[in-house]
């Protein structure tokens, strides 16, 4: 009997330019981003707090700023992450 392994390589992040805004918080470099209700304009992610601990919405992430903007709306790098 003949044993064959085969390796996938699969990649599971991505830089992209996208459209941000920085109308509540300021965005940082390693900040996480999240979508925005409607806009299309991404934003900071703000994490809620259950029994002392801090989450991000499931689903609503989209990677990490790699470039800061602090205050307004422009275009950052960010990269997107497989969640």
């Amino acid at each position: 009997m003949r044993v064959i392994s085969r390796i996938s390589l699969m990649a599971v992040a991505i830089t992209a330019s996208i459209s941000l805004h920085a109308q509540w918080a300021t965005v940082g470099g390693n900040t996480t981003t999240s979508d925005n209700v409607g806009t299309g304009v991404a934003m900071r992610s703000v994490p809620f707090e259950i029994n002392g601990r801090r989450f991000h919405q499931p689903g609503t992430i989209i990677g990490k700023a790699l470039e800061p903007l602090p205050s307004g709306e422009g275009e950052i790098l960010v990269l997107l992450s497989l969640q």
